[in-house]
């Protein structure tokens, strides 16, 4: 986690990773990456799934007029469909990415 986050921080962020689909971090052999930054690459596009909406949804609710905190956050219907089925496959990459991630534009149509 970067090191500007505090701790109930990251531990809210992995309660709510965790606690609803399962992600796989080890290499296509079954074992974990050397480098643990590429475990990181791999975190972080469901959590760039989960900051968009959550963003979408906050700025919704004040374009409505109701700013404040959210109740909840559909976590299932925040990742799309494509990101769900990475989650689950091996990491394939040899070494840290250094790039940022892109979105897939389909997954930016929900929200216009």
């Amino acid at each position: 986690m970067p090191a500007g986050i505090s701790s109930l921080s990251r531990d809210r962020l992995r309660a709510a990773l965790w606690r609803f689909r399962p992600i796989n971090i080890a290499d296509p052999d079954g074992k974990l990456p050397a480098d643990p930054l590429i475990v990181y690459d791999k975190l972080l596009e469901p959590v760039g799934s989960l900051v968009a909406s959550l963003i979408d949804a906050l700025s919704r609710r004040f374009a409505a007029g109701r700013p404040g905190k959210l109740d909840h956050l559909d976590v299932e219907a925040a990742l799309p469909a494509a990101v769900k089925s990475r989650m689950q496959e091996p990491i394939r990459a040899v070494r840290h990415v250094i790039t940022l991630p892109v979105f897939d534009p389909a997954q930016l149509e929900s929200f216009a």
